[in-house]
């Protein structure tokens, strides 16, 4: 149970009410493409992250944009920031943010083989660049790129790349220890870091 309370939609002035609903079509280009998000939408759609944020209104609406600005201007291949996204959330042990991420890395293209991998961190069946992609990944939340790794990304990816994934994973581990520190719920039974369900 969290350990702070979630606020309700109608309890917040109406002008900022919206930031509390998932708005799939604003968060996803296409978002007839992404079958697994539409399915695993929460039911009613506000999640808890909202409710939380909902403490503070204009910090919500702040979250929501910028989540939006990263996700629609950094040029990264959606692949790639699944890939990296999903090896944070496992590094973190973030259930809430692993949850709600696996549908979308499905969509992406990953296989739930690949997302298990992930989980044991078990890189060597990715091909050599996108293990590389995951062990930044994982380094950068135990703080712990040196200059030889960021060497080696710097020959596949170029600075601006750089910044936006580095920057990407620093706001997810904001998130996730946020969530961690406040015991966050999940809407739905946690999928598991093996994804039994699937």
């Amino acid at each position: 149970m969290a350990r702070v309370s979630y606020v309700d939609r109608e309890s917040v002035p109406e002008e900022y009410r919206e930031q509390f609903d998932t708005h799939l079509e604003i968060s996803l280009p296409d978002v007839a493409a992404y079958e697994n998000v539409q399915e695993t939408n929460v039911a009613g759609g506000s999640r808890n992250i909202y409710r939380l944020f909902g403490h503070h209104p204009e910090f919500l609406r702040s979250h929501r944009e910028h989540l939006s600005l990263m996700w629609e201007t950094f040029d990264f291949d959606p692949r790639e920031r699944e890939l990296a996204l999903m090896a944070g959330a496992s590094e973190m042990r973030s259930e809430y943010e692993w949850q709600h991420h696996v549908p979308v890395a499905l969509d992406e293209g990953l296989t739930v083989e690949e997302l298990r991998a992930i989980s044991a961190g078990t890189f060597d069946v990715f091909d050599p660049e996108e293990a590389l992609l995951l062990e930044y990944a994982t380094r950068f939340v135990r703080r712990d790129v040196d200059d030889d790794l960021h060497q080696r990304m710097a020959e596949h990816y170029d600075d601006a790349a750089l910044v936006a994934l580095s920057t990407l994973l620093g706001f997810y581990v904001f998130l996730g220890f946020t969530l961690d520190a406040l015991d966050v719920d999940l809407e739905d039974p946690f999928v598991g870091w093996d994804l039994s369900v699937f």
